[in-house]
């Protein structure tokens, strides 16, 4: 029986207890009816909740309709209206799409005010048929071909989900059940007004399918319910790896690990962007697969480029082995704040000398003797000591320049352009033009962040010793 069919998809598939409270989402149609009738005999506690679109001129009738049927079911009645045509032209959308979302904004404050804990609605076989093949047409990935779920979450509340306990029922089955138990029920003129796409599917797109075969809709939904097994695997692949892959999230901003990131398959790499891009982002209706296939891309290293701004609003970067995906460049903290106001600067011996308005560069004269036993242990890469030489000292800053060379302690004095040095060190292009660079007579002595210059380098015939401290004034 449909009713034993029905209440198994309830209690088992959808988790609700008939103790529980939940708003049925009413139309007075023979989809509604039945359902009202069998969550009826099931002795559920229901609040019939209609939505007027106001685009039919039978709906008056429609409304009177329903409230007597939910007085007859003696069950709380609830109505609400919009001006669906109107507010479609108003934000640029379609008929279907605007009357879907204020119908189920309507339907979640019938929840929240009744102290509901479910959302009902009578979507049946046939109607997944023709959401699958709607989304196949516009273009969809797997979430499109598995079509609607009988238990859905987070589109309008991420507490009270939207029950389709007919989801596994067919068209004709409804009607019959109907039929022998002698229901009423409204019939809506515009289900057959082809203006909407989803009356010329029903009407004609899926009447021809069924001429190549026969069990056209039963094989639609068998590969929707396959797909669905193979969605449900990479939604929980995902779940499990994604906060190995995650090193830094908060709103508008997310820093992964590219290594880990790089070691899923793409399908995983794709769930994890969309779940980045739903949960971090305020991109909305701009999240395509387009946007999501270029920020994979661009993570897993196919498309090269270490920066891109895929929207005016998103920012996609990857900085060696990190990848960053924000909203504002501005919130890029960290040692970004380390730039050079001015192009050169002179030091003050000993003294402290300002990089910026936030940071400083401080340098201390010391004897050999006070840092012998410490200054190999310096792990602090914002300090370097170095061999004070003896004569006269002049100590610059300045910015990056064309030619510039280094020669880092650790390759035995030999000699590289400033460009290798930073790409080996995996320091951000960003920061490079900026950033403070220490000079004694025309040689680099030390890049903060990094290790000194070998020729500076203390020695066992060092005498005297500069320290260099860079430290952000807080």
């Amino acid at each position: 029986m449909l009713t034993d069919r029905v209440s198994k998809n309830l209690k088992k598939k959808c988790g609700i207890k008939t103790q529980e409270k939940i708003v049925l989402g009413f139309s007075g149609g023979a989809d509604s009816i039945c359902l009202l009738d069998i969550l009826h005999k099931l002795g559920f506690k229901v609040v019939v909740a209609y939505f007027n679109h106001q685009l039919r001129i039978s709906v008056d009738e429609e409304v009177l309709f329903v409230r007597k049927v939910a007085e007859k079911y003696k069950y709380d009645f609830r109505v609400g209206t919009e001006d669906i045509r109107n507010l479609a032209e108003k934000t640029n959308k379609g008929i279907e799409e605007t009357a879907r979302y204020f119908r189920y904004q309507f339907l979640m404050k019938v929840a929240r005010d009744t102290k509901s804990a479910f959302i009902v609605v009578a979507h049946h076989a046939d109607d997944q048929v023709e959401t699958v093949m709607m989304n196949l047409i516009r273009g969809t990935g797997l979430n499109g071909l598995i079509g609607m779920d009988q238990v859905s979450y987070g589109e309008f509340s991420k507490s009270i989900p939207i029950i389709r306990p007919l989801l596994n029922v067919w068209k004709d089955e409804i009607m019959s059940y109907c039929e022998e138990n002698d229901l009423v029920f409204t019939t809506d003129e515009t289900n057959t007004d082809e203006v909407f796409t989803r009356n010329r599917i029903r009407g004609k797109l899926i009447p021809m399918l069924e001429k190549y075969n026969p069990k056209f809709k039963k094989s639609l939904i068998r590969m929707s319910d396959i797909l669905h097994d193979d969605h449900a695997f990479i939604m929980q692949y995902t779940e499990k790896i994604i906060e190995d892959v995650i090193n830094l999230k908060k709103k508008n901003f997310v820093e992964i690990n590219i290594q880990e990131f790089k070691r899923h398959p793409v399908s995983v790499q794709r769930k994890i962007i969309n779940d980045l891009l739903q949960h971090f982002t305020n991109i909305g209706k701009k999240k395509t697969f387009n946007l999501i296939e270029n920020i994979r891309k661009v993570f897993s290293g196919e498309i090269t480029s270490h920066y891109s701004r895929l929207l005016n609003d998103l920012h996609v970067i990857v900085e060696k082995d990190r990848g960053y995906l924000l909203e504002n460049l501005d919130d890029m903290k960290g040692t970004g704040g380390l730039k050079l106001e001015n192009e050169m600067t002179e030091v003050a011996i000993p003294g402290s000398t300002p990089i910026n308005r936030n940071w400083y560069l401080k340098i201390t004269e010391l004897d050999i003797d006070e840092v012998r036993m410490i200054f190999n242990k310096n792990e602090d890469n914002f300090s370097a000591y170095l061999d004070a030489g003896s004569g006269e000292r002049k100590i610059y800053m300045r910015k990056w320049q064309a030619g510039d060379r280094y020669v880092p302690l650790g390759l035995s004095g030999h000699s590289m352009k400033l460009s290798d040095f930073w790409i080996n060190k995996g320091f951000p292009k960003r920061f490079r033009s900026d950033w403070p660079l220490i000079l004694l007579n025309e040689k680099i002595i030390w890049i903060p962040g990094f290790q000194p210059a070998f020729d500076f380098r203390i020695t066992d015939s060092t005498k005297r010793v500069i320290r260099l401290d860079v430290r952000e004034d807080k």
